[in-house]
């Protein structure tokens, strides 16, 4: 009896050897596709937060609904492209480190990269 049991921890020994090298070579494998699934990961949870706020505000979804029926598509399409031209160049110039104080002295609208400035 003593025997058979030394004999089975002995083979799941080289068992768990075996399922280690595996799963390290199947990591060693898989690498270069981990960009591509964090990147998938990234947009279904953009999609997923897209959704519960769309589900959580009925009332956007139908004003935008409205918008689109009452104002012809064309010039929205032509006032969506407008709008994410500046969005795209207010983000660059934001990365570039240009500062917008566009709350006058109240400074409403500061850049969060000030950590030491008075409020």
């Amino acid at each position: 009896m003593k025997q058979k049991l030394i004999e089975l921890a002995v083979q799941r020994g080289r068992l768990l050897e075996r399922s280690a090298m595996q799963r390290e070579l199947l990591r060693q494998q898989l690498q270069p596709v981990g960009g591509a699934m964090r990147t998938a990961d990234r947009v279904m949870a953009t999609v997923r937060n897209g959704a519960d706020y769309l589900v959580g505000h009925p009332g956007a979804v139908a004003s935008a609904a409205v918008a689109v029926i009452l104002i012809r598509p064309s010039r929205i399409w032509r006032w969506s492209k407008r709008g994410l031209l500046v969005w795209s160049a207010w983000r660059k110039l934001r990365a570039m480190g240009v500062s917008f104080n566009l709350g006058g002295a109240s400074g409403w609208f500061r850049s969060p990269r000030r950590e030491n400035s008075p409020p």
